[in-house]
């Protein structure tokens, strides 16, 4: 009996298809790599640049901003762009799709201003509100320039959602952490921070 050629990888991969269609995938793979099947079909990683970042996700929300949310807005393109001008190619993509995002929000920014004397919550106002007979002080703020832990809270925030509307005196129920809490609303004026 006379030896077997190897076969060429056509024939090998007709033959591997059938074992496939066999239920035997896991044999294909091996003998495969064992036989040398071509590296075309193999990714290098190494060889290969960085996917482009993702892009930021832009909230279907209308962009309301404070005074204070614009000139942040507004400061953050400028240092973006500047930073993009010395950018090496390494941190141009991060930079560019930084900038992409800022530049949509600056152009679909709409500047509220806090009415002089409210007499409910609503945006660009201060409230002090009872939250579990804790007190806390809130500024209803937009969406990019919320900081919680400051006490600035996105309009679209369900904190700030449940209070909307609501009058010195007001109570509601807010779910938070599983937990229902009272809210109950002191103090609402507009103190529009630096």
């Amino acid at each position: 009996m006379r030896p077997r050629q190897p076969a060429a990888n056509g024939e090998r991969l007709q033959q591997h298809g059938a074992a496939l269609k066999h239920g035997d995938g896991s044999k294909w793979v091996a003998q495969a790599v064992a036989e040398g099947m071509s590296r075309a079909f193999v990714k290098e990683d190494s060889d290969a640049p960085p996917p482009p970042p993702r892009p930021r996700r832009i909230s279907d929300a209308p962009n309301l901003v404070t005074e204070r949310g614009a000139e942040l807005i507004e400061r953050t393109v400028a240092r973006l762009e500047a930073d993009l001008a010395d950018a090496d190619d390494t941190d141009r993509p991060l930079i560019e799709r930084d900038l992409d995002y800022w530049r949509v929000r600056k152009s679909s920014m709409r500047i509220m201003p806090a009415p002089d004397a409210p007499d409910t919550v609503a945006f660009g106002i201060t409230v002090t509100l009872s939250r579990g007979g804790r007190r806390e002080r809130l500024r209803i703020v937009g969406e990019d320039e919320a900081e919680p832990r400051s006490g600035r809270i996105a309009w679209t925030s369900p904190l700030a959602r449940a209070i909307d509307g609501l009058e010195v005196g007001d109570v509601t129920q807010f779910v938070a952490g599983g937990k229902e809490q009272d809210l109950e609303i002191l103090e609402i004026v507009n103190a529009p921070d630096a």
